[in-house]
């Protein structure tokens, strides 16, 4: 089906088949050959694992942790993993969706490296984290500001319930075990302006100011107004890119300026401070442009392209609630528009350019496509789009032509494997696609495990050897500390592998000189031999 064209549009995607089995199956549900092989990492939204499956749906790695997440996850340079965890906090009165208050590293084995505790009765981490440079991280939280404060600074009492939750960003440098130094902080209640009440704080003129946050637009009586979801890094442009659900605009902040100067409008590489450089996808949210200049109904997973042919670009995905043709899902890119010294340019409305998205991404029927929340969606290096529709669950990609290439359902709820697709179980607030020449894993064995569906969640009371037929290596599980009695027999009884190699506890290297293709037997301990064969 063709997409709604539109102005200046280079690619073109079609949904041929988007959840065809989500009623008939879990895991893996096609792929062919167009599929992308990067290696995909997620972390269900009701369990304690993070995973990282290859293109066929099977586990490459896995990393345990205590809590559920808070919400996203990430590979590091170094191999480490780096997740959001949620943290029952009483004592914080907001607790909604991607509510978090722990950020947790793990190395590539699962240890525990580090972990940095940010939740307490005026600030709790939630949603996203963004993993800097300099090992630095990014990380949203929430912001409680006293009622009487907020009507103080300018918003209207007629839109405040009990509490009013605003935002900040706070760059973290890990300090110990357990610990991090707050070196940089950026604040939505620094750069807010409201034209309700010319004798109290912030009064302006919303519509002449873009770089200033209107504090009566959004949504506060559920007491979070501005709800960012999303962060991502330009690591050369040094800015900040964000998602604000409660305003349907996606930001962009200058993360070049000291703590001072983002608390205010000048300073910084960009000359402005902390104040918004470029905003889109809602101009009413700043008093300008049209409502036919709406592009966002609610959005999640706001990001750079990194496709390495349009690395300024940004793809969000449009969860579409509300919208005035029918509640439905797309994903839309564009190219924000700079000049000479790059600031981003307007047009004579002031709306920030450009007018139209490069792609828009559709299904057809629309509203069989729909995720009315978390989900996400990335453009890849092959050109194929990845999209991650959360709320059931399901990873798909589609390549130019609009062919369904690969297809994901998420098999784990609580820690098992779930039984219903539809029980809602397996939701994923979003995914991350990484390519196999990605820096972190350098030095690392990528080799795929078991499949997801197939032994999740079950006890193993025996020893799991695979692949079998193996070529290069063999992966080993079951209920033993080490590989440390581990014998390796061929057909004779005599040993194929003088001086075991053992990668790590599971993984044993199969020399191509020392066991050529044939039968053989695995001999853990006083267990029973298990028969392998080695076919390369």
């Amino acid at each position: 089906m063709p997409l709604r064209l539109i102005q200046g549009l280079i690619l073109y995607f079609s949904l041929i088949s988007i959840l065809s089995a989500q009623n008939l199956d879990i895991g893996l549900i096609n792929r062919t050959a167009s599929a992308d092989d990067g290696l995909t990492l997620f972390s269900p939204l009701q369990s304690t694992y993070t995973f990282l499956i290859d293109v066929d749906g099977r586990i490459v790695n896995e990393w345990k942790s205590d809590h559920v997440p808070g919400a996203s996850s990430y590979l590091h340079t170094d191999g480490s993993m780096f997740r959001a965890g949620r943290l029952e906090a009483p004592a914080f009165i907001f607790g909604g969706g991607g509510a978090g208050g722990i950020i947790e590293q793990f190395d590539w084995n699962g240890e525990l490296l580090w972990q940095f505790v940010y939740s307490d009765r005026n600030v709790r981490q939630h949603h996203d984290i963004e993993i800097l440079p300099n090992g630095n991280v990014l990380i949203a939280a929430w912001e409680s500001i006293p009622i009487n404060e907020v009507i103080a600074a300018g918003r209207n009492p007629t839109f405040l319930g009990n509490q009013f939750l605003s935002e900040q960003l706070i760059e973290v440098k890990p300090n110990g075990p357990d610990g991090g130094e707050i070196v940089w902080r950026w604040r939505v209640w620094d750069h807010i302006i409201q034209d309700f009440d010319p004798n109290l704080q912030n009064f302006g003129d919303v519509s002449e100011n873009p770089g200033l946050i209107d504090i009566n637009y959004g949504d506060a009586p559920r007491g979070d107004w501005v709800h960012i979801n999303s962060i991502d890094y330009h690591p050369e442009k040094d800015q900040i890119l964000l998602s604000s659900f409660g305003q349907n605009e996606i930001w962009i902040i200058d993360h070049s300026t000291t703590i001072n100067e983002a608390a205010g409008s000048t300073g910084g590489r960009y000359g402005q401070g902390g104040n918004l450089l470029f905003r889109w996808g809602n101009p009413l949210a700043h008093q300008n442009g049209s409502p036919d200049l709406r592009y966002f109904y609610d959005q999640h997973d706001a990001k750079w392209i990194t496709d390495g042919s349009n690395k300024d670009g940004i793809i969000v995905f449009v969860n579409g609630n509300n919208r005035p043709d029918g509640d439905y899902s797309s994903v839309l890119a564009l190219n924000p528009i700079e000049n000479n010294s790059q600031n981003y340019l307007m047009d004579e409305t002031g709306v920030y350019l450009p007018e139209l998205p490069f792609l828009e991404f559709t299904a057809d029927p629309n509203e069989s496509f729909y995720s009315s929340f978390v989900s996400g969606a990335d453009l890849l290096k092959n050109g194929n789009l990845l999209i991650c529709n959360g709320s059931v669950g399901t990873f798909f990609e589609v390549d130019e032509t609009g062919q369904s290439v690969w297809e994901y359902i998420n098999p784990i709820g609580k820690d098992i494997l779930i039984t219903n697709p539809d029980s809602g179980e397996n939701q994923v607030f979003k995914i991350n696609r990484y390519s196999s020449d990605f820096e972190g894993f350098r030095g690392k064995i990528l080799a795929p495990r078991r499949d997801l569906t197939e032994t999740f969640g079950q006890d193993l009371d025996e020893v799991l050897i695979y692949p079998n037929p193996a070529s290069d290596y063999l992966i080993v599980e079951g209920d033993f500390e080490t590989l440390a009695d581990v014998n390796f027999y061929n057909e004779a009884g005599y040993p194929a592998l003088a001086d075991l190699a053992l990668y790590s506890e599971k993984v044993i290297a199969l020399s191509f000189n020392q066991v050529p293709n044939g039968v053989y037997f695995l001999k853990i301990g006083k267990k029973d031999a298990y028969r392998v064969i080695v076919n390369r």
